[in-house]
Order: C-alpha cells, then sequence, then structure tokens
C-alpha cells in the first residue's frame, strides 16, 4: 500500500510538534493555544481519515463512538500538553481515570486506539515497531484485577467509610443477592443494576429491599471484583458484567450492540442461582450425551470430566460469532491439545452432531441466557414497540415480569427519530406509569 502523501504531511508536522515539545515552556501563552490547536487540527485529520476507512466494517454506532473516544483522548486530553501520538502519555491510560474519563471510557479508547495505529501502520504512517510498543504497552492496562486495584488506590476514602463487618442487609440478605450478582453474570454476560433489582425484587417479595441500601451493597460489592466473577461497571447506568468481559472491551461492545431489546430469561428462583457456579448447565439429555462420549469415546477420565463439561459450557455460553463450525473447532482444539480426539470419521461426526445439539440447547450470552432452540421464539420489544400508539399488553406483561429492561426502552424512544414526539413522550410516560421497581 502506498503511502498517502497529504496525511505523511500530517505526521511529519506531528513529529515535528513532539521532537520540540521541550521549547514549549518558552511559549507565550497565546503560542502556546495556537500550538495547542494545530496539534488538534493535525490530530483530527488521522481521525477523519481512520474513520473513513472503517465506515463499512463496523455498525455506525461504533464508528461514531470510536471517533467520539479518540477525539476527546487525543485532542481534549493529550493535545492540552502538545503530548502527541508519538509520546510516552498516549501509553498511560489509566492516569487520565483520576482526571475526569471513566473507566468505560478508557476502555473503549483502549479498543479504538490498537485499531487507529493498526490503520496507521496500514498506511505507512507508523512503523510496526511503534504499533508494536503501543499495543503491548496499553494491552494489560485496565484488566479487571488490575483496574480494581487502581480503583481501590483512587478511591481509598470512600472504602474507609464501608465497614465490611456489618452487613447492609442482614447476611443471609447479602449472600443471596451477591448469588443472583454472580448467576446473572454467569447467564447473561451483563445486566444493568437496576434489572437485576427488578428481578430479585420480583422472585423474593418478602424480602424488604429499599432501594438505597441496595446501591449501598452495590457501592461495598465493586471493590469485591477479584473474589466474585463479576465487575460492577460504573457505565452510564451501573451493571454487572462478567469478569471475563471487561479484559475484552471489543466482546463487552459487540455484546452490548447485539442485547438491545431482548427479553431476559427469568428462571425460577432455586434454577436461576444455580448458575451461580461457573460452568453451569441445567441437566439434559444432550449434556448426559456428550458427556457420555468425553468419557467412553474420547478417554477422559472420571475426575476431568466436569472440567471439561464446565470449558465447553463456557466456550459456548460465551460465544459471539455466527458460524458454529468455529464453536466446535474451538471446542475440539481444547480436548487435543490435551491428548483428547476423535480415532476414526465416524467418531468425528457423531462428536459435531452432539455439539451442535448441546449447542442448541444450551444458553448463551448473546440471547441474555435463552438457548438458541428457545431464542427464536422470543420477541424483541423495540419490535413491539414498532408502529404504537399506546404499550400493548405483550410488553407490559414483559416489563411488570423483568423480562425487559425498561430502561431500555426509555433510552430506545429518546432515540428514535423516526417517532413522532407526542408519541414518544405519551409511550416513555406509560411505561414510567406502570410503577415498576427502580434504583433511581
Amino acid at each position: 500500500m502506498s503511502k498517502d502523501l497529504t496525511l505523511q504531511n500530517t505526521i511529519n508536522q506531528i513529529k515535528y510538534i513532539q521532537e520540540h515539545k521541550g521549547d514549549s515552556f518558552d511559549l507565550e501563552p497565546e503560542q502556546y493555544d495556537r500550538q495547542v490547536a494545530k496539534l488538534e487540527s493535525l490530530n483530527q485529520k488521522l481521525i477523519d481519515a481512520f474513520v473513513e476507512s472503517i465506515a463499512g466494517k463496523y455498525t455506525e454506532k461504533t464508528v461514531k463512538k470510536h471517533q467520539r473516544n479518540l477525539t476527546f483522548f487525543l485532542n481534549e486530553y493529550l493535545a492540552y500538553h502538545l503530548e502527541t501520538l508519538f509520546g510516552e502519555e498516549v501509553l498511560d491510560l489509566e492516569s487520565p481515570i483520576s482526571k475526569g474519563f471513566t473507566t468505560n471510557e478508557m476502555r473503549e479508547t483502549k479498543t479504538a486506539l490498537k485499531k487507529f495505529y493498526r490503520f496507521l501502520t496500514d498506511q505507512q504512517l507508523v512503523s510496526k515497531g511503534l504499533n508494536s510498543r503501543v499495543t503491548e504497552s496499553i494491552k494489560p492496562q485496565l484488566g479487571s484485577a488490575r483496574m480494581s486495584a487502581s480503583l481501590r488506590r483512587e478511591i481509598e476514602y470512600l472504602q474507609d467509610q464501608l465497614d465490611d463487618s456489618q452487613p447492609v442487609f442482614d447476611e443471609e440478605t447479602d449472600a443471596l443477592i451477591k448469588d443472583y450478582f454472580t448467576a446473572f453474570a454467569n447467564l447473561y454476560g451483563m445486566i444493568s443494576c437496576d434489572q437485576a433489582y427488578r428481578i430479585i425484587c420480583r422472585q423474593n417479595p418478602g424480602l424488604k429491599l429499599p432501594a438505597n441500601k441496595f446501591i449501598e451493597l452495590i457501592e461495598r460489592l465493586s471493590f469485591k471484583t477479584d473474589e466474585t466473577g463479576f465487575v460492577i461497571d460504573q457505565f452510564a447506568q451501573p451493571r454487572i458484567v462478567h469478569s471475563e468481559l471487561m479484559n475484552d472491551p471489543e466482546k463487552l461492545d459487540w455484546l452490548d450492540e447485539q442485547t438491545l431489546g431482548m427479553t431476559f430469561a427469568i428462571l425460577k428462583k432455586t434454577s436461576l442461582l444455580k448458575y451461580a457456579e461457573e460452568g453451569y448447565v441445567e441437566p439434559s439429555s444432550f449434556r448426559t450425551a456428550l458427556r457420555n462420549f468425553y468419557q467412553n469415546t474420547l478417554g477422559v477420565s472420571q475426575a476431568k470430566l466436569e472440567k471439561y463439561l464446565k470449558a465447553t459450557v463456557k466456550i459456548i455460553r460465551t460465544w459471539t460469532k455466527d458460524k458454529i463450525s468455529e464453536v466446535f473447532n474451538e471446542i475440539n482444539e481444547m480436548l487435543l491439545s490435551d491428548g483428547y480426539g476423535c480415532s476414526d470419521r465416524d467418531a468425528l461426526e457423531r462428536f459435531i452432531q452432539l455439539i451442535i445439539a448441546f449447542y442448541n440447547n444450551t444458553p448463551r450470552w448473546a440471547l441474555r441466557g435463552f438457548t438458541p432452540a428457545q431464542g427464536l421464539m422470543q420477541p424483541n420489544a423495540f419490535e413491539l414497540l414498532d408502529g404504537q400508539k399506546t404499550l400493548n399488553k405483550r410488553l407490559i406483561k414483559l416489563l411488570k415480569s423483568a423480562q425487559v429492561d425498561p430502561l431500555e426502552l426509555i433510552f430506545f424512544l429518546l432515540a428514535n427519530e423516526d417517532l413522532d414526539q407526542k408519541t414518544a413522550d405519551r409511550l416513555q410516560q406509560q411505561i414510567v406509569d406502570l410503577d415498576i421497581p427502580s434504583l433511581d
């Protein structure tokens, strides 16, 4: 690929600013401001070129998000100090959190930066060495364990106010809610704290769970990410997120977009809480058949059976791609790496059929806890609003049963440009009038 000379000139000017950054201390305020404005303009040319290059590869929402995060980070944060994409500050994505950026914004910025530097490398505007340096430097940052330690340091004064020796509700209720949060993370991947509150209230009508105390418990659990398997992510609306997703921002973004408006699979309380165990899946003939195949055909020992079954469940549950063949390949590679493989073609074909059957009957994050077989029958709440002047009975039932997140509907109505304002306001008010439990 040949270089774009206009962009190369832009890069050269940015390099010049970086190399002469030390001279900025001698600049008058007006001169400094002009230099900042120049750097912002140069950054913007690169950002615009990058956005144009990915416009057809990602959804409009994802493209705008990358554009917004790059603009904020490179222009609102770095350029103010005459820091450029060739400097050292671009390698530190955690310091901005103490200066007003949220953890989620910086995770999104991390994803955007990796794609941005890849674009610059493909255009021969920066070296492969610089791309590798940036990628490797930011890779370990903002992970759940590392961010947990960082956040604890930054808000230590809040932690000092929390007395873990005293339960928020009582020991039994606190433990129950924590089990719910773990089950939600394992079954759904992520769920808003508001929606979690509704499900718990509905399944435990005898418990008194004031919203303010529930929020207090959420804040306390925010400090326990190393031991719970989930993270309380302070997004636009606080949400419970599986720890694995916090280390994979692209998968988190994909799941967020994919599941908007979907109904949640609300199991009975006893069944739901079993998902607090990582890798749990309800007993079924499909699970039994796969278990027997692992043991009798592949030769997996009794002691290791549960390990491989749980690993299989995890791969399927967290899968975000379309092709089921890739699911099988990953499961097969896992087993082959430990010396367990099919001895002939008949066994391999039987294995494929067993995985397909198990896949179609295993709850998935991308379906909010439904299996693919069940998901075909589930409505999308946004579609139930299409062309409606008032909430229909089916949608009201889904909202009252905590199967649909009302805040997602409200945000959808606020953003829907095809809906006239009067109708949007009426529908929002009808949702509010349902008097559904909420943390707001």
